[in-house]
């Protein structure tokens, strides 16, 4: 390439000079370009933060059905800026948010949360994978449908094993369906993997009490309940797509 400037600028030196410049033109259009693409960007994951922001103000605040617009503006424009990185996340939450803000019984929110359960397993990393079966289980119990609700906590606990909630879970949703005596056994066997968890006491001192009739020791198991402390599962884990960098 010199050479050949060289040789121009020899023999035709105003042509040379402009290639020359046009070629230093083209360079400084080009890095312009690259220049403006990151400022664009930056300025986007600026909005995108923003955005989670907001959604974090009206969660915190227990604002549901506030969030849930700001939450769809937040899907759509972190999917533009960042594609699929962590966009299981927000499914995630607007599935949680849906639920939260519907009333009892309310089938076409909870269908809604569903789509979104769906969603945030197909993009899940095998870190959360096991979260998102727990919540959507939760969805089909709300749905009614006790028996998939009980499959994807079943999930849950095979990707998150040792999780007392998640097993916990399970044995609610046995509780539920009343199956008695599975239940009990999962009982037993939490107690001696959790023991300082209320749950698995307080389960047992039901099934006692309203299947075996045995009041006395039922009663003891929910004192004990009482005593440490009774979570009684089915929670979310919520998750906000964390600040862009």
């Amino acid at each position: 390439m010199l050479f050949i400037f060289d040789h121009y600028f020899m023999k035709y030196p105003i042509i040379a000079l402009f290639l020359f410049l046009n070629l230093l033109m083209s360079q400084v259009y080009v890095h312009a370009q690259d220049s403006l693409s990151q400022v664009k960007t930056t300025s986007n994951a600026k909005v995108v933060n923003r955005m989670a922001d907001s959604v974090s103000h009206f969660l915190g605040n227990y604002e549901f059905k506030k969030a849930l617009p700001f939450l769809d503006s937040l899907i759509y424009h972190s999917n533009q800026v960042f594609g699929n990185r962590q966009i299981d996340v927000l499914y995630n939450t607007r599935a949680c948010t849906y639920i939260h803000s519907a009333s009892i019984n309310d089938k076409e929110n909870n269908l809604i949360a569903q789509m979104d359960f769906d969603r945030a397993i197909k993009y899940a990393s095998t870190q959360s994978l096991g979260f998102y079966h727990y919540n959507r289980g939760h969805s089909y119990l709300m749905l009614g449908n006790e028996k998939k609700s009980l499959e994807e906590a079943k999930k849950a606990v095979a990707l998150k094993p040792n999780n007392a909630q998640l097993e916990g879970t399970v044995l609610k949703l046995l509780y539920i369906m009343d199956s008695f005596p599975v239940a009990l056994v999962m009982c037993d066997s939490l107690i001696a993997k959790y023991p300082k968890n209320g749950y698995p006491y307080y389960i047992r001192g039901q099934i006692k009490r309203d299947y075996l009739h045995t009041y006395i020791e039922g009663n003891k198991d929910k004192a004990k309940a009482r005593e440490l402390g009774m979570a009684q599962g089915l929670y979310f884990y919520y998750w906000l797509n964390p600040r862009a960098r």
